[in-house]
């Protein structure tokens, strides 16, 4: 969450105590009480715990340095400094032109990179809030894998600013999307198979009270059921994504056995997180007779335009899909644009307003 939080642990042990460096020590672990991280696809606990520390002892050491007596170490004054005097950095890199006809081996500049350097490239969010725009929050699964016995909006629709909350029942086409296999379903119906996995989204007035009123979403589960969590589960379940593909050319066995030398082991590559140059986003706005336009960070048009149509079940010549920025999504928009786009054009089908989704 990016709301901030108070400390009240931390506050009460700091009451009356003497302002000096042990107390600031000691201080660090009511802190750590106060603020329960827990795990994020983003950074790692150890380093938001060791940002929080570091924000501390910048209040620290800037206390000090401006209302205290207690003398600050010289090595330490740099931290209570606001900002640092940043001094206007020039380079240049110099390229071999390749004099041979052609693009190739030319270092072109990118049509945008000016754009992209100075800040004025636009995005799916640099967009204008438009008139009557809603917000839309996904509400995620709590499970690895089990059933899904209920799911109760009641406090997240009593609260004020909320419009609706909407789920698998209330997609009027099909359920599944995707690219190469229609087999991934917008929102979680009968089961969850993935933490994390979307529930459905709550749609309100402002982001902030939609993010709020997913958090009041309560959802009853069944008991948990066995959870393929590695590479290695899944070998042993015999359990793959789609039919089993193999590639063969020549006899490897045989080739292997023969060869002059052989290298064997095993190595272990943990998940990629994406750096996109923009986060997913989409907004949707309603039209005459069921048309939707969607702007969206994606990296297929007519993929978006497709899953949309088969989701509101509505012909795709009706659903016009733009983009901003094409790019600089290293594959990671590729699918994963299909699940928001959706989500926001169903809100916008059943409130006939905009919505926008950002995550």
């Amino acid at each position: 969450s990016q709301m901030p939080v108070e400390a009240p642990r931390t506050q009460a042990f700091l009451l009356n105590k003497e302002w000096c460096e042990e107390t600031f020590r000691a201080a660090l672990l009511p802190l750590a009480d106060d603020l329960p991280l827990s795990y994020s696809r983003r950074t790692t606990v150890e380093y938001r715990r060791c940002l929080t520390t570091s924000l501390f002892f910048k209040f620290f050491t800037t206390v000090n340095t401006n209302v205290s007596s207690v003398v600050v170490n010289p090595s330490d004054v740099s931290a209570s400094v606001a900002t640092h005097p940043r001094i206007p950095q020039r380079g240049e890199q110099h390229f071999a032109w390749d004099e041979r006809p052609g693009a190739t081996g030319k270092p072109f500049m990118h049509l945008a990179g000016i754009q992209h350097a100075t800040g004025e490239a636009l995005f799916v969010d640099d967009t204008p809030k438009q008139a009557r725009e809603l917000r839309a929050h996904y509400v995620l699964a709590t499970r690895t894998h089990a059933k899904i016995l209920k799911i109760d909006a009641t406090k997240a629709l009593a609260h004020s600013g909320v419009v609706t909350f909407l789920s698998a029942k209330d997609v009027p086409g099909k359920l599944e999307i995707g690219v190469i296999a229609m087999d991934e379903e917008l929102f979680a119906q009968d089961e969850v198979i993935y933490h994390g996995q979307p529930l459905g989204i709550v749609v309100a007035e402002s982001h902030e009270v939609a993010r709020e009123a997913a958090g009041l979403v309560e959802v009853e589960y069944g008991p948990d059921l066995p959870a393929l969590l590695t590479i290695e589960d899944a070998l042993a379940a015999d359990s793959y994504i789609g039919e089993k593909r193999t590639l063969k050319r020549g006899n490897a066995e045989e080739a292997i056995k023969n060869a002059p030398f052989k290298v064997e082991g095993t190595i272990h590559i943990g998940g990629q997180y994406h750096n996109f140059i923009e986060t997913h986003a989409c907004i949707c706005y309603p039209g005459e007779n069921d048309e939707f336009t969607l702007i969206s960070a994606n990296q297929g048009n007519s993929k978006v335009q497709a899953c949309v149509a088969s989701v509101l079940s509505i012909p795709q010549h009706k659903i016009v899909s733009k983009i901003r920025r094409v790019g600089g999504s290293f594959g990671g928009k590729e699918t994963r644009c299909l699940p928001l786009a959706c989500a926001s054009a169903l809100a916008s089908f059943h409130t006939r307003r905009p919505v926008r989704m950002t995550l």
